[in-house]
């Protein structure tokens, strides 16, 4: 997907209008855990959205919103090695591995 100016407006203009209906979303009882009302918006995806469309105004798209960095980090780091754990503790199986890795470079 390519973040356009087009698509900027509609990012924008989505959570504007999220904004203008938040207080319908909790009246309608929407907004709730455990059966109590939850009057607040820290949600962390809805937090940087608010961020996005103003960083690509002002420095242009960047390579950070792309998730392909993080997926091959993710593959070589995490899942490759995970293939010769025995499916316990690997974190530190894990940190050995890329360790062995490390000085065999």
């Amino acid at each position: 997907m390519q973040i356009d100016e087009q698509t900027c407006t509609k990012i924008d203009t989505a959570l504007k209008e999220f904004h203008t209906h938040k207080d319908l979303i909790i009246a309608a009882g929407a907004q709730q855990k455990k059966s109590q009302v939850i009057d607040n918006w820290y949600i962390p995806k809805l937090e940087f959205m608010q961020s996005v469309v103003p960083s690509i105004c002002a420095n242009g798209i960047a390579l950070r919103w792309s998730a392909d960095g993080t997926e091959c980090a993710d593959i070589e780091v995490i899942k490759e090695p995970s293939e010769f754990s025995n499916n316990q503790k690997y974190e530190s199986q894990i940190c050995r591995h890329l360790d062995g890795v490390e000085e065999c470079q």
